[in-house]
């Protein structure tokens, strides 16, 4: 196979074994067949662990010895890593059989070290698909990431020898280290989006990325927008979509803790017209009727 390069599927699971065999047999049903998944157990206590090592040596599991941070799991799990490609995919998500072949041969007629796509999104609760138009970025225009992050990690196929370059993903993060690690890559190396839906990520509310951990995913973009700022990463612009971004998810949290006042003083700071609009409505209007709104 030295014409068909490894890929390296990275998979981080802590209790996931409710949707975990869909995910894993999405890789198995891949058209492209030299893969290995790279199964990094954060201590499940549920039965994630004899489900994930049921399956053949194709699937190498590995077990924590203690629940940490996300990014620091998915990075520990990188480091076992053989393949020249990495790829990304929650126990949650799957992908369509064809992801790992269009991404590979898009990345190996290019000079791109990094790829993505449209994906769907599938809200269990509401029983809903929708395709969510990833991230049109022009190289180097780092800052549009900022204005409405579509960059979906479980799209991703990058080259190890970019991912190392960077530094990979940051272990402080455990809710954005994905943007992180593609405002990175993004800003030093050449990419490619596919516009084409590749993947299915499942919407079920108890999401690391979810309102819960809203509290969490603040102050992580506090500490990217103050490093983004000092490594002048980005250029003025994007650090003010960043800040927006900020300032917008504060007037949710304001809200849902019914400090109106603090939310109108976060909602003064936003300078998106779109975001102060929508941040406005949502101080103005009950979310029950929000929720009826959108209905």
């Amino acid at each position: 196979m030295s014409n068909q390069p490894l890929v390296s599927v990275i998979m981080n699971c802590h209790n996931g074994e409710k949707y975990l065999r869909e995910a894993i047999n999405s890789v198995y049903a891949q058209t492209y067949k030299n893969w290995e998944i790279v199964f990094w157990d954060n201590v499940s206590t549920d039965h994630s662990a004899k489900i994930a090592q049921a399956y053949d040596k194709k699937l190498k599991y590995f077990r924590g010895e203690n629940l940490i941070k996300l990014y620091a799991a998915r990075r520990l799990a990188v480091e076992k890593a053989s393949g020249k490609y990495l790829a990304f995919l929650d126990v949650d998500d799957w992908w369509e059989k064809q992801k790992l072949e269009i991404q590979l041969q898009e990345i190996r007629s290019t000079n791109a070290q990094f790829i993505y796509s449209d994906y769907f999104l599938i809200n269990e609760k509401k029983k809903t698909k929708k395709l969510i138009i990833a991230n049109r970025l022009n190289n180097k225009k780092v800052e549009h990431l900022f204005k409405r992050y579509t960059v979906g990690l479980l799209s991703i196929l990058i080259t190890r020898s970019a991912y190392e370059a960077v530094g990979g993903f940051d272990e402080n993060y455990h809710i954005i280290g994905d943007i992180d690690l593609v405002a990175k890559i993004t800003a030093r190396y050449a990419f490619r989006c596919i516009a084409k839906p590749l993947c299915n990520y499942r919407w079920h509310g108890e999401n690391e990325s979810s309102a819960k951990n809203l509290q969490l995913q603040i102050k992580e973009s506090e500490r990217m927008y103050i490093l983004c700022k000092k490594s002048q990463l980005v250029s003025k612009k994007g650090l003010q979509y960043l800040k927006n971004d900020i300032e917008y998810n504060k007037v949710s949290l304001a809200l849902s803790g019914k400090r109106r006042s603090a939310s109108i003083s976060h909602l003064m700071l936003i300078r998106d017209v779109q975001m102060f609009i929508k941040s406005f409505i949502k101080i103005l209007l009950p979310n029950s009727l929000i929720n009826i709104i959108k209905q």
